[in-house]
Formats: C-alpha cells, structure tokens, sequence
C-alpha cells in the first residue's frame, strides 16, 4: 500500500501517516446496489480508523493537487476546481428520506468495461511484463487489490442483473469513484444531477 491505504489499517499500519489515510466505506442502496459514493463521513470516536476523507478523494486529491487544484469548501457545497460537488440530501431526486449521512455524491459509472486495465500479481512476480511495467504505472494511479471472488469483495451496480458475474469488485468500484472525481474536474465530464424537489 504505497500511495494510500486502501482500507483503514490506522491500527496497524503506523508507517501510513494519518493524513493520507482514507475510508473505503460504501453506501448500499436497497438490494445491496451501490450508486451512492461518499467522500467525506463524520468519524466514529470508537473506530480505529481516524480519518473523515474517502480513499478515492484521497487518491483523487492527490492527483488534483499535483495540477494546483486544491479542495475548497463553498457554501453550495466541495470545490475542485471549477466544479462545485453537490451534497446529496434525504429527499434528492428519487430518494425519499435517504439516509444521507457524510458527504454523498451519486455515482457516475464509466461504460468501460473493465474501468481501467488490469494486471495480475502472477503476472508481476513471473516476470512476464518487467519490459512493460514502467509504462504501465508511469503516470498512472495504481490501485491495489483482490478480484478473487472467494474475498466476497464484489457489489452490484446499477448494470448488474440478478447474475453475480456482472457484479464488481470493491476495488474495480473505488476505479470508478477516483475516475468520476478526476474526469469531473480535468475533463469536463458532467455530474449526475436532479431537479429540485
């Protein structure tokens, strides 16, 4: 864990300095389906875990800041850049008291399937992409993580079916996050958004 700490070690992993720790917490839907991303969350004084930002803010702010874009609090809501983040609430398009806890956003997921290319830890320690290696991490934000199904580590999104197989692994969903974030303020790629009330 090299850039950020995927899930919150705060309890182990004292050589991850605190202010680059991030919660990879998600919010679940009904059945389960995740469409909400959160980015900031009170903390829980009886946590381990001492940290209010998400990991893919965190991944996402630290890309940003690389570019002199900083995170501003505004009274309409986070600012990155020229994009304001509105706070989802209770009553939010066709959320009816949502349980609208932290700082959450609603979830743009990218078509591409995968999100982002892949590489296997097999194929690492084999060997066999040392010539490429470089060019594939140069550059690049590198998430790790585990897309073995004996984890239980996989969510369905709204493109799931009843099928398990078309469901995500917690890693590939935080790609998505930390991807809206970066596309959204880089590349003018728009929000979802909703009528007032």
């Amino acid at each position: 864990m090299d850039l950020l700490s995927l899930k919150c070690f705060c309890n182990r992993t004292t050589e991850v300095p605190k202010n680059r720790l991030g919660f990879s917490d998600f919010r679940f839907d009904p059945h389960r389906v995740i469409r909400r991303q959160l980015l900031f969350m009170d903390i829980n004084p009886k946590s381990a875990c001492v940290t209010n930002v998400s990991f893919s803010f965190q991944v996402a702010r630290t890309c940003l800041a690389a570019e002199g874009i900083q995170p501003q609090r505004t009274g309409k809501g986070w600012r990155l850049g020229n994009v304001i983040f509105r706070q989802l609430e209770p009553n939010t398009g066709g959320y009816r008291q949502l349980d609208a806890l932290g700082y959450q956003i609603l979830l743009n997921y990218r078509a591409a399937d995968p999100v982002a290319q892949q590489v296997t830890l097999d194929e690492i320690l084999s060997g066999s992409l040392d010539a490429q290696l470089p060019l594939l991490v140069k550059k690049r934000i590198v998430l790790i993580g585990t897309t073995a199904k004996s984890f239980k580590d996989y969510f369905p999104t709204p493109y799931s079916s009843d099928n398990e197989s078309e469901e995500l692994p917690g890693v590939a969903i935080h790609a998505h996050m930390t991807s809206q974030i970066l596309s959204t303020v880089l590349d003018d790629r728009p929000l979802l958004w909703w009528l007032p009330l």
